[in-house]
């Protein structure tokens, strides 16, 4: 039968396209699918960023000291003890005892020295007997004169032979106390002039005291200087060693010395510990009517946006501050200012990258600690 043969083969071909076709519509319905299902669902799995915070910027600061400015006018002298005085033998006798060591504080009235007795404790008790003596024998008088058996007059003889041997006892006790040495004055024993054993005179020299609390640093100025200094100014004081003083001045003289016409000036300089000793070489420079300023270094110092020059510092909420200040004198060391409040915490590394009101981390200067630009390591 040839019809169905026909028939079959003109069938199968016909499928075969048909099937093809759907396919191929298949596929590119579900690759739509799939890509419309990456635009609506997120399926990548990937991690959620997270926002750190920024750390905020280091500076390095210092603390902005004001003290005496170094004025024009400076002047070489040198330290003084405030007070000094020497103690001196009031009898001659041997020195049997020195109980305090050179450089040791002494108190006004303290021993320092005794000398021998040179019969002076017999004396005194020659003298106590005699007034005890005459003690009693007015007494005596003195009753009998009111029973009527003493005369008036002569009870007046025995009141002033008691007042007699009385004055006489103060005396040798006086003497008495002659024999021992004390400090004239608080301070330090600086100097023990004599040795025990040695045999001294009236007047003669037994130890040198001097207060050095407060110390006085005293030097001569000219007369074109001295309209430089005046009572109460402050004064800029540097001892040889480096260490740098601050100090009033509290005399200026009126008049003139006749040798070399100048005018001595003292300075008086808090001294608690006695650090600072008497005889040391010292630079005096003015401050001139008070004036009072704070060092830094020149690079310290920076513009504001409107080109105002200042310097910034860290507030107590470690905020940045701008604040203006007056270059009062610039020297070799670097700029001496005034303005800002004294203590404060002055940028002096980082300062260019400080925004006004912004909060930074203040490191003090010294630290060996890196200054990182935007953020710590």
């Amino acid at each position: 039968m040839p019809a169905p043969a026909a028939f079959a083969d003109n069938e199968f071909p016909f499928m075969r396209l048909k099937t093809n076709h759907w396919l191929a519509i298949g596929v590119l319905v579900l690759s739509a699918l799939w890509l419309l299902s990456g635009m609506i669902f997120d399926f990548g799995g990937g991690e959620e960023e997270e926002t750190a915070d920024i750390a905020p910027l280091r500076v390095v600061v210092e603390p902005l000291t004001y003290r005496a400015m170094p004025g024009g006018v400076s002047i070489s002298g040198r330290t003084e003890a405030n007070h000094a005085a020497t103690a001196q033998a009031r009898a001659a006798g041997i020195v049997v005892e020195l109980p305090v060591r050179e450089g040791a504080e002494v108190e006004r009235g303290q021993v320092i020295a005794r000398l021998s007795d040179e019969a002076r404790t017999e004396a005194v008790r020659e003298a106590q007997a005699r007034a005890e003596q005459a003690r009693a024998a007015y007494q005596a008088s003195a009753e009998l004169a009111d029973e009527g058996f003493y005369p008036k007059l002569q009870l007046d003889q025995r009141r002033a032979e008691q007042a007699a041997a009385e004055a006489a006892l103060d005396r040798a006790r006086a003497e008495a106390a002659r024999g021992v040495i004390t400090a004239p004055v608080a301070g330090v024993l600086d100097r023990l002039l004599v040795d025990p054993g040695e045999a001294v005179q009236i007047g003669a020299e037994i130890a040198r005291i001097v207060d050095l609390d407060p110390i006085v640093a005293v030097a001569n100025i000219s007369d074109t200087e001295r309209g430089s200094a005046r009572l109460g100014d402050l004064a800029q004081v540097t001892l040889q060693d480096g260490r740098q003083l601050e100090g009033e001045v509290r005399f200026v003289a009126a008049s003139a010395d006749a040798a070399t016409a100048t005018y001595r000036i003292e300075v008086e300089i808090p001294n608690p510990d006695g650090a600072i000793l008497d005889g040391q070489i010292a630079d005096i420079r003015l401050a001139g009517a008070g004036a009072r300023a704070a060092q830094i270094a020149r690079s310290a110092v920076t513009l504001d946006e409107n080109g105002v020059i200042g310097v910034k510092y860290v507030d107590q909420s470690d905020a940045v501050v701008f604040a203006p200040v007056q270059i009062v004198q610039d020297d070799p060391d670097g700029l001496w200012i005034s303005g800002p409040p004294e203590g404060v915490s002055v940028i002096v590394r980082g300062q260019e990258f400080a925004r006004t009101g912004a909060v930074v981390e203040p490191v003090q200067g010294g630290r060996q600690e890196a200054l990182v630009a935007g953020g710590s390591e």
